[in-house]
């Protein structure tokens, strides 16, 4: 074989083995995948921890703003502030659905289901600010 038709062979099979890696990249395994903006910055992770998976957003600092979890009790979604603190969580515990909303502080100041005395009273459980 003359070097050319060497050379035009393994052309040919370097073609070949691309386009299989183009449509096996379609299918990607792994315990972390991550989105990145056009600077570099990671914005979103969908990752693998033991036997439960989540997704965390994060903003242009770099901050997480949302969490969304599969746990053992049930699916969790949590909103954050820009100091990464909760505000707003959401979750599916035992098949029963749970909503908190958390003030500046760390306090909840709102949720629902309400507790038994307060549903009695029909009123709406709220900080100790005596809001209603």
């Amino acid at each position: 074989m003359m070097i050319e038709e060497r050379l035009e062979k393994i052309e040919k099979e370097l073609a070949e083995l691309k386009q299989e890696v183009i449509i096996k990249a379609r299918e990607v395994c792994a315990y972390t995948h991550t989105v990145e903006d056009n600077e570099g910055k990671t914005r979103g992770a969908l990752t693998m921890v033991k036997d439960r998976v989540g997704l965390v957003l994060f903003d242009a600092k770099g901050q997480s703003r949302v969490r969304l979890a599969e746990t053992a009790a049930g699916p969790h979604l949590r909103l954050e502030d820009e100091n990464g603190k909760p505000r707003i969580v959401l979750s599916l515990y035992e098949n029963l659905p749970s909503l908190q909303i958390f003030g500046e502080a760390g306090e909840v100041i709102w949720s629902a289901p309400l507790a038994e005395p307060c549903r009695k009273k029909r009123i709406l459980r709220h900080s100790k600010k005596g809001k209603k």
